[in-house]
């Protein structure tokens, strides 16, 4: 199970009328194991997941999420997640949980609740493997795209037309540069 960061950033295109959503989608860093006692719902970044999850938040804080609205999942690795992003972005973002991010949660609500927010930024923290299912939805890709640990994907969509297919921007691993290609980052689509 992982968790995966959803950002929503609504801005005028350069070309003039479109409105266009930024969305980053970032699943969280390493988490410890459940075990006998310690359940699913209480498992909680380890150093080097806050540390993954803190690298590539800080690079999300300079596209513009400095008035940032976060929703997340209540599970404890999620709201941790979201704690760090929210540290990243500044002291006007504010945290929000919402139990649609549960794991197994139902993904066309879910896409809904995203494309439908009002918020001009927002980030939403969920699990795979419903969040890559979301990106995979958005982007309309032939194959199920798989986050890393600590990864952020950023799309974007016409908000004013929801049945356009959202495009690939780019994609942020730890410690490398962010990938421009979507064949790059995820491979040849089987179709």
């Amino acid at each position: 199970m992982t968790v995966v960061l959803l950002a929503l950033r609504i801005e005028k295109h350069k070309r003039g009328k479109e409105i266009l959503m930024v969305v980053y989608v970032f699943r969280h860093g390493e988490a410890v194991d459940a075990d006998e006692s310690l359940i699913d719902e209480w498992r909680y970044l380890t150093a080097r997941g806050r540390k993954a999850t803190e690298a590539v938040a800080g690079r999300l804080a300079h596209h513009g999420l400095s008035m940032c609205q976060i929703v997340s999942s209540p599970l404890v690795r999620a709201v941790q997640t979201a704690q760090i992003v929210a540290q990243s972005c500044g002291p006007a973002a504010a945290l929000e949980i919402n139990g649609l991010l549960l794991p197994g949660g139902n993904l066309s609500e879910l896409v809904s609740f995203v494309r439908s927010y009002p918020a001009k930024h927002v980030m939403v923290v969920g699990h795979e493997p419903q969040l890559g299912m979301l990106v995979t939805g958005l982007l309309e890709y032939g194959q199920l795209i798989t986050l890393k640990k600590s990864s952020c994907v950023i799309l974007e969509i016409e908000r004013d037309k929801p049945d356009k297919p959202a495009q690939f921007c780019s994609y942020a691993v730890p410690g490398t540069k962010p990938v421009k290609s979507l064949k790059k980052a995820f491979g040849k689509t089987s179709e």
